[in-house]
């Protein structure tokens, strides 16, 4: 269907998705979104074998030739007289036995027409499409193809058919259809013109065109098929009141007479039952549910395909986070793996599969200063790596527009560099508008699930940052946002200390385990206008070593007991194990010291918890956004 969709675009025909095996447009808005862009086209397409509309209008008009149901199409069209040279045009025979013959247009807008020019002969013109070539219909009537019957370029519409159009549309003599096209006054057409006059109507204000701007509305709503009645009493209930000054009933009606009386368009000429006559909708098949698939115990694994972006580190394809607070690295640490990526150099021990690129998305304010941090890289080449920033990501069509920047991106990438795309980076995930409510578990789900649907489609690792509560470890908010990931690295960052320390905390198909140690170093890249040096940070990365507790600190039997009396009142089981909420062992805390300076038991708290921690007897977890204590034994 690709191969159809592009060489329809290259004709220069606007085109769009439809349901697979329908004629039912697949997208809202297709008019505005039906395109000739290469690059569009091959995005919607690589998401499903979608059918191919064919948008007309824009000087392209076709003539739908009808042999259902009785019609006999063809023997109206040959009753027009067109010579052999004005059929010379391209012609698509469609699953029914009709036709499609396509005409250009330059210099004249012609609209959509059912049976006006003769029985079983539909015109499709601004506004309407056609199913085009290369498209199946895989139930109801006329199951099959459409498939091109005559290949040649398109010719300007013949005179006589002109004419015959024209009039039409004009309302000529003989073509002219005074009587509605629809049936009047359905409940669409009512609700539509109800809508449309409270919202998008012009108000007709004195000294200001209001006589014009009456009539207009008026003839508006004929076209949307209501009867003059009902229009007069849509427009005097939702409309009259926003004119300045209002109408008068009388006077209004009219108005509304007038406009029905001389209006061109007969009634209905904007309905969709007209605009889409001919058109013929099946029932809409079912759900193609795509059956389970089993995996069994002894069937053959090929190991072989396992494949990775960094061997047990991060997949080929698949989400990750990165955790870390303010100011520990996050955005130089990806960086750094963004440079081991492009040459192959390993990251900390661990070299990448293979050679790829790397695009950084930032958003709001997020990578201002990221030019200067590439710079710091100072490699001797261009290394495939880019950054851009990106809008608010929870608007319509705002995944699919991503999509699109960075499927061109990872295209040029190949080009210049010869190599694909392996990596996304999104700073951060709470900025980028996919997480409104970082507390909640839906939608921090349907977040890492569109993530993880882009990596796929990308066919890469998409990383996204994130931060750690105020007091403990692991993400801030919503549990699923590290239930989600594949893997999930956390930077750990004692105070101000300049040694960082990155963790595995999660891992699909890897063990969990320190990765190693790193620091920022000062780069200088040379000097201002005013001889100031400018300067940057790298990573400098260390070997893994496990962090030792420092001094006992104050107080750490107080801390022990209140754990301890904490477990025996509010021990709760949380993921198949006894936890306390951290809040009930600060509470147990707090009645040792009733008389201590808040901030100061604070301080004396987070102490006692680091050293546990550190010693392995205490480990703080967020479960579904509650931050736990889980007491833990040494053996």
């Amino acid at each position: 269907m690709l191969d159809h969709a592009l060489d329809l675009a290259r004709r220069g025909f606007r085109v769009f998705p439809l349901v697979p095996g329908t004629k039912r447009p697949a997208i809202e808005r297709w008019q505005d979104l039906a395109t000739t862009d290469e690059v569009k086209i091959r995005a919607a397409w690589a998401q499903r074998e979608w059918n191919i509309g064919v948008a007309t209008g824009h000087g392209l008009l076709g003539i739908d030739i009808d042999v259902k149901n009785g019609k006999d199409g063809e023997a109206s069209f040959a009753a027009l007289g067109l010579t052999a040279e004005d059929l010379d045009t391209l012609t698509v025979r469609t699953p029914s036995g009709g036709r499609h013959v396509y005409f250009r247009l330059d210099d004249v807008h012609l609209g959509n027409s059912a049976g006006s020019i003769g029985s079983g002969l539909d015109s499709r013109g601004e506004g309407g499409f056609l199913v085009g070539p290369g498209s199946a219909l895989a139930n109801g009537s006329g199951r099959g193809a459409y498939t091109i019957e005559h290949e040649a370029a398109l010719r300007p519409l013949p005179a006589g058919l002109r004419q015959r159009l024209e009039g039409q549309r004009k309302g000529g003599s003989e073509t002219r259809r005074d009587g509605p096209l629809v049936d009047l006054d359905d409940a669409g057409s009512v609700l539509r013109s109800r809508s449309w006059l409270q919202d998008d109507a012009s108000a007709a204000l004195e000294a200001q065109g209001g006589d014009h701007t009456t009539l207009t509305v008026a003839m508006r709503l004929k076209d949307f098929g209501v009867s003059e009645d009902v229009a007069f009493e849509l427009m005097l209930d939702h409309w009259n009141e926003r004119c300045e000054p209002p109408w008068e009933p009388e006077a209004l009606k009219t108005k509304v007479e007038n406009a029905y009386r001389y209006g061109q368009n007969p009634p209905g000429s904007d309905h969709p039952s007209f605009l889409f006559a001919g058109v013929s909708v099946d029932a809409p098949p079912q759900p193609n549910v795509e059956r389970s698939k089993w995996f069994r115990h002894a069937e053959t694994y090929d190991v072989s395909e396992a494949s990775w972006t960094f061997y047990n580190l991060f997949p080929a394809v698949g989400t990750a986070v990165i955790v870390g607070p303010s100011n520990s690295g996050k955005t130089f640490l990806e960086i750094e793996m963004a440079r081991c990526l492009g040459t192959g150099k390993p990251f900390f021990t661990i070299e990448p599969d293979e050679i790829g690129g790397t695009v950084f998305l930032f958003a709001g304010t997020e990578g201002s200063a990221m030019d200067r941090r590439l710079a710091a890289l100072q490699e001797d080449h261009a290394l495939p790596i880019s950054a851009t920033s990106v809008q608010d990501l929870s608007g319509r069509g705002a995944l699919t527009a991503l999509y699109d920047t960075v499927k061109e991106e990872a295209e040029r990438m190949e080009i210049l560099f010869g190599v694909p795309l392996r990596m996304v980076v999104l700073e951060t995930l709470s900025a980028s508008g996919l997480l409104l409510d970082e507390n909640s578990n839906a939608e921090a789900g349907r977040a890492m699930s569109n993530l993880g649907k882009l990596a796929e489609m990308l066919n890469v690792v998409f990383v996204t940052t994130h931060h750690p509560p105020k007091e403990g470890r692991g993400t801030r908010g919503a549990g699923a946002i590290t239930a989600s990931a594949d893997y999930v690295l956390e930077i750990f960052r004692e105070g101000r200390d300049t040694l960082r320390r990155l963790e595995l905390v999660k891992a699909r198909d890897a063990e969990q385990r320190m990765i190693g140690t790193f620091s920022l170093v000062p780069v200088q890249l040379g000097v201002d206008r005013k001889g100031r040096p400018v300067t940057s940070m790298s990573v400098s990365m260390g070997e893994a070593i496990k962090s030792t507790p420092g001094r006992t600190p104050p107080k750490l039997k107080e801390f022990q007991q209140a754990i301890e009396f904490a477990y025996i009142e509010a021990a709760q089981a949380v993921d198949g194990e006894q936890m306390i909420e951290k809040q009930a062992g600060l509470d147990s805390f707090k009645d040792h010291f009733p008389d201590m300076d808040r901030s100061q038991r604070h301080r004396l708290w987070q102490k006692c918890l680091d050293y546990a921690t550190d010693m392995g007897t205490m480990e703080s977890r967020v479960v579904h956004g509650v931050h736990y204590l889980l007491r833990k034994e040494i053996t």
